[in-house]
């Protein structure tokens, strides 16, 4: 695709002009998946900071019980291993248990 307007040379190709339609397009849609990226992250940062067997869990389980359900949740994994299921979870709708209702 070649954009042309009144700022464009002879062959077609945009001068260095900030308001070229077609530079803003293709900047806007460089910066669209980073701004997704980088919300979903922080979401799932602070999601992550609170966690489900913290201070709120109940004080007469044991550490097996911690434990066993932090691993069931995936927390022993890597960060970004638990951040890439939860996009690709996220994308299908799936948002994991609810921790307010059994």
């Amino acid at each position: 695709m070649v954009c042309l307007h009144a700022g464009s040379d002879v062959e077609g190709i945009p001068a260095a002009d900030a308001t070229n339609p077609c530079l803003y397009v293709v900047r806007r849609s460089l910066q669209g998946p980073f701004s997704v990226l980088t919300v979903t992250f922080v979401i799932f940062l602070l999601v992550r900071l609170q966690s489900p067997v913290g201070p709120h869990w109940p004080l007469h389980s044991g550490q097996e019980v911690r434990a066993q359900v932090s691993h069931s949740l995936g927390l022993h994994q890597p960060l970004l291993i638990q951040y890439g299921r939860f996009v690709l979870n996220m994308m299908q709708g799936d948002f994991g248990p609810s921790m307010c209702c059994a």
